[in-house]
C-alpha cells in the first residue's frame, strides 16, 4: 500500500506530528502504541480527540495514511458543527502491532495486542476523557478473541462520553472510511 500526500488543507498541514513505536523481537517497528496529529501547536494542554481502532497501519510520525486523514477531517467537520475546539488527535488501538489490514496483523505474531498496549489506551483514555471515539469496526481473524478484546478495552472506558462513528451491522463501532455521512454521535449501547 502506497500512502497518498495528506489531502488536508494547506493551514492545517504543518501540525505536530508523533508516533511512538516499540520493535519486537523480529521487526523494527513492530508495535506503534500511540499516534497525534496537533493542528494547534500552542496549547499549553492540547485538548484532543482520541479515536481507538482496530490495529495501526502505515501512518506514523512523517505520512498519513487515508484513516488518519478522514480522523482529522471528521473532528474538525464536528468542531465546526457543534461550536468545539479541539486542537488535534490522539490515535490508540485495539492491537499494537502494525498491518496494511487486520488480518496482516496478526500474521506471524503471538502477541498482536503488544506488550505495553493496555498501557497507552489507559493513558490515552485518562488525558483525553472529553471526546473518545471508539472506531475499531467488525474487527478480522478471529470473532471470539476479538470480541473478548473488545471487552477487555470496553472495560478501561469511562462509563459516560463515548461517541462513535456509527455503528456496523454486527452492532460495531464503525471504523473511519471514506463514506460522505459519517459523522460523530454518542456511543449507543453496553459491549
Amino acid at each position: 500500500m502506497v500512502d497518498k500526500p495528506s489531502s488536508l488543507l494547506p493551514q492545517v498541514q504543518n501540525m505536530k506530528q508523533t508516533a511512538v513505536f516499540a520493535d519486537s523481537k523480529d521487526k523494527k517497528r513492530a508495535y506503534r502504541y500511540l499516534l497525534t496529529r496537533e493542528w494547534n501547536t500552542n496549547a499549553e494542554k492540547p485538548n484532543l480527540a482520541c479515536f481507538i481502532m482496530q490495529n495501526p497501519s502505515t501512518g506514523d510520525e512523517y505520512v498519513d495514511d487515508p484513516a488518519i486523514d478522514k480522523c482529522i477531517k471528521l473532528v474538525q467537520c464536528w468542531d465546526c458543527k457543534n461550536n468545539l475546539s479541539h486542537d488535534g488527535i490522539a490515535i490508540v488501538n485495539l492491537y499494537a502491532r502494525v498491518g496494511s489490514s487486520g488480518k496482516q496483523t496478526f500474521q506471524g505474531t503471538k502477541d498482536a495486542i503488544g506488550p505495553e498496549n493496555d498501557e497507552f489506551i489507559r493513558e490515552a483514555i485518562s488525558q483525553y476523557s472529553d471526546s473518545i471515539i471508539v472506531a475499531w469496526g467488525n474487527g478480522s481473524g478471529n470473532p471470539p478473541k476479538f470480541m473478548h478484546r473488545c471487552k477487555s478495552v470496553w472495560a478501561m472506558l469511562p462509563k459516560a462520553g463515548i461517541y462513535c462513528l456509527g455503528t456496523t451491522k454486527m452492532g460495531q463501532p464503525r471504523y473511519p472510511t471514506s463514506a460522505d455521512n459519517l459523522h460523530i454521535q454518542k456511543w449507543p449501547r453496553e459491549l
